[in-house]
């Protein structure tokens, strides 16, 4: 498995939001709904289709967003956040 971020580009949060927990993905909520960081094992592709943000033909229901796959991290944060992507990156190695 990855690990992406999930950064919705207009006032879309929710709708990006639902469409995660519906797809039942594991996800993490980044601080002051800036984002998602989701825990898949796909490609930002294949990540961007399911969740609805693009299409097969194009552009998806859910508005703009960007879907980045991370390779490492680094930065200031909430424990629990570098906690999550830890396991999740031990899980996929």
């Amino acid at each position: 498995m990855s690990i992406f971020l999930v950064l919705p580009l207009a006032d879309n949060y929710s709708s990006i939001e639902e469409s995660i927990e519906e797809k039942g993905l594991d996800m993490y909520q980044v601080q002051s709904q800036k984002g998602f960081l989701v825990s898949f094992s796909g490609t930002s592709i294949e990540l961007s289709h399911k969740l609805g943000i693009t299409g097969e033909e194009g552009p998806g229901q859910l508005g703009p967003a960007l879907v980045v796959v991370i390779s490492s991290y680094y930065g200031r944060a909430s424990t629990t956040m570098w906690e999550w992507m830890k396991s999740r990156m031990e899980r996929s190695s």
